[in-house]
Formats: structure tokens, sequence, C-alpha cells
């Protein structure tokens, strides 16, 4: 993949639920560019989320084709697919799915754990800790941290493994203002210094204008 090629496209993109089918997404077509900070925006409902899961390969799409760092996830079985999230991508949810029996800085380092590179990427993980202000959490388990610190240690595991691009589902919707403002701005620093590409979805419109490009999602259509 060359500089100027997308590092993903998605093309035709149409999903529907239940029978009769409900369509959801209506013929999607989007770009999204190597070192991007894009936000995806839209009423409740509108099918943003839907659409994120299906450009991040967390889900199939009825009918259309996506492709992700030049492969298309559909041609991948379940080990080359799992290879391809665990090392390429990272994932930001509004809930931070930290396993609860587990460190801060275990939790941070379940990735490399797959990779069997926990022993290499444990300086980085430390490190990731400290540059977002939870270093004090790497022998705390999630229930002994605040709900800012839960989300910045998933943050810190979403990144162990230096992927090429996150996707992040409403990543501030259970924080208060402060907490909100560290993590965007966590995203935009790994944006502008390491050039991880990211793709947010928000509902608060002056976290949406922080991208560097908004698309506004309607009905299941892209608007703007």
């Amino acid at each position: 993949m060359t500089a100027d090629t997308p590092i993903l496209t998605a093309r035709g993109i149409t999903k529907t639920f239940g029978q009769p089918p409900q369509p959801v997404l209506h013929g999607i077509d989007l770009d999204v560019a190597r070192g991007e900070l894009l936000a995806l925006t839209g009423k409740s409902g509108s099918g943003k989320s839907t659409l994120l899961y299906i450009i991040s390969t967390l889900d199939l799409p009825t009918t259309g084709d996506v492709r992700l760092l030049d492969v298309n996830p559909l041609e991948l079985n379940d080990r080359e697919l799992h290879r391809l999230r665990n090392r390429h991508i990272g994932f930001v949810f509004q809930f931070h799915y930290l396993l609860p029996e587990l460190t801060g800085l275990e939790n941070v380092l379940m990735p490399a754990r797959k990779e069997k590179e926990e022993t290499a990427r444990q300086a980085h993980a430390r490190e990731l800790l400290e540059t977002f202000g939870v270093a004090h959490c790497a022998d705390k388990r999630p229930g002994q941290m605040s709900g800012g610190e839960q989300q910045r240690v998933a943050i810190a595991r979403a990144l162990v493994m230096e992927p090429d691009i996150v996707f992040a589902d409403e990543p501030t919707g259970n924080l208060d203002s402060e907490n909100s403002e560290i993590v965007m701005s966590i995203f935009e620093r790994i944006n502008r210094e390491q050039g991880t590409t990211v793709v947010y979805i928000t509902h608060d419109p002056d976290l949406a204008a922080r991208g560097r490009r908004r698309v506004v999602v309607h009905d299941g259509r892209i608007i703007a």
C-alpha cells in the first residue's frame, strides 16, 4: 500500500436486520485516507455505529465491499481476520471492557499476550500509561479506577500493538467534560505525532468539529 492509497475504502455498503428485512444502511461509499482524523456523526439511530462496525471488520455488510489495509476481510479465514484486528486495528468503545481480574498493565498487554509479545511490549505499555496520565493504575484493577482512568487504560490497550488505524465508538459517551477532553486530546496526539488513522463516532458537535473531516450519517446515508 502506497502513501496515496486510502487505508480504507467502502463501496455500496448496505445492511438489513430482521424479518422482513429492515434496511439500516443504503449503499454507502466511503474512503478514509491514511493519517486521517475522521469524525462520524449523526442522530441516534442514523446507522453510524452500524457503519463503523462494518468498516472495522466487527460486522459484515448485507451487500457491498470493504477493503481495509488493502485487504478484503471477507476473503480472510477466522485466524487471519483475528490477526489483522489484533496487529493492525485498535478498538475503543463507550464502555471500557477491561477484564476485572487483571491489573491495568495486564489489561493493556492483552493484545500483546495473544501475539506472544507480552515481554517485548511491556516497556511500551508502561510508556502509554505514563503518557496518558494513568501510570498509577498499572497495578490497580479496573474496580479501583475512576471512569476516566478506565477509559484511558482501554485506549492504551488499543494502542499497545501500534495499530495502523483506531476505531472508536462514542469513546467519551460515559465521561464528564474534563475526561472527554483528555480522551479527545489523546486521539489528536496519536494522530498528529504518530500518524495513526483515527475514525471516531460522537454525538457531541464540538468533538465532531475537532476531526479533520466530519462525515454526517442520516437515515443510513451519508449526507455531508
